[in-house]
């Protein structure tokens, strides 16, 4: 075969091997060597694009599979709060159920929708004498619409509303909270009123015994003529203890003219009792009594024909008759 002859554009590589002294001889074409050149190029260009692309893949499917765990965990994380909204829900309802049996036992509604209860207490025509005046209207703590007086209506409640898993119930929950913890601090104010009322309201026989001379209208056992006697004489043994009939404080401690050793409590609301004739005392003036305490003992001192108590009740300083407040 006959070998090309060299020209310029020809690039001839020898090849020399010893000891044979064999040569070889490689013609090679300057536009072969350009196109194996731009070749070696294109796919080394192309070979880099590759690599790229695959590690930019796998930086992608990384991304991927992390997003895909955020997703997982935040799918769970949502199905949580969503569950924790719902027991929320549920203890908000069970809340209003409660508020509304509270109100109920309460009696605190809108004073529209139910008639105002008549009152307790005194008797049904009042009595006048000479000597005092009786005010028998209803006893002041349990009469009028609702417990202790009290019947006005609180402010009406925002019912709690949640459409299953929408995102407008988020969205109303922390309000719907709000609006329920504020009604029932309401609730629980009024509720507070009502029961310091009804601690301060007279409610059982001071000492044991039986009554002896009721309230009103009677023959005075020293005189023999009529007078208006302002309390109750609770007839008993000298020494029998007599205790506060609620909650107040000792306004006055010692001799009441006629009525000899003498307590008067105030209780508040215009509430007022006298406990007279008292053998000794077991109190001292301004000391916060309860309802129970002891406050002195029964005796037989200023104008008394033996061992009683005159128990005497006063509302806005007007005398009532003291059995509309003795429930035991």
């Amino acid at each position: 075969m006959p070998k090309p002859k060299a020209t310029q554009d020809t690039l001839t590589l020898m090849v020399f091997a010893a000891p044979a002294g064999r040569s070889l001889r490689i013609d090679l074409r300057r536009r072969w060597i350009r196109s194996a050149a731009v070749a070696l190029g294109l796919g080394a260009v192309a070979l880099l694009a590759l690599s790229v692309d695959y590690v930019r893949a796998r930086i992608q499917i990384a991304d991927l599979s992390r997003l895909r765990a955020e997703h997982g965990d935040q799918r769970r994380q949502i199905e949580s709060y969503l569950q924790q909204m719902e027991a929320i829900s549920g203890k908000l309802t069970e809340l209003d159920l409660l508020e509304r049996k509270l109100r109920t036992l309460a009696d605190i509604v809108d004073p529209s929708d139910s008639p105002a209860a008549s009152g307790v207490g005194g008797t049904s025509e009042p009595s006048t004498g000479k000597s005092g005046s009786s005010d028998s209207g209803a006893r002041p703590g349990v009469g009028g619409a609702g417990v202790g007086g009290f019947g006005a209506a609180l402010p009406e409640r925002v019912p709690l509303r949640v459409h299953g898993l929408a995102g407008e119930a988020f969205a109303g929950l922390p309000e719907a909270v709000e609006t329920r913890a504020e009604s029932l601090r309401r609730l629980l104010a009024r509720l507070e009123e009502i029961s310091s009322r009804l601690r301060a309201t007279p409610a059982i026989t001071p000492p044991e015994g039986w009554v002896s001379s009721a309230f009103g209208r009677r023959l005075s056992p020293f005189s023999g003529r009529r007078e208006f006697h302002r309390g109750i004489d609770i007839a008993g043994r000298k020494g029998t203890p007599v205790l506060a009939s609620a909650d107040g404080v000792v306004g006055f401690k010692g001799v009441d003219g006629a009525l000899g050793k003498t307590v008067h409590l105030r209780h508040g609301y215009g509430v007022v009792t006298k406990y007279g004739h008292l053998d000794a005392f077991s109190v001292e003036r301004g000391q916060r009594v309860r309802r129970g305490q002891r406050i002195g003992s029964m005796g037989n001192t200023g104008r008394s024909s033996g061992p009683h108590l005159h128990y005497q009740v006063e509302v806005e300083r007007r005398p009532v008759d003291p059995r509309g407040y003795i429930l035991d």
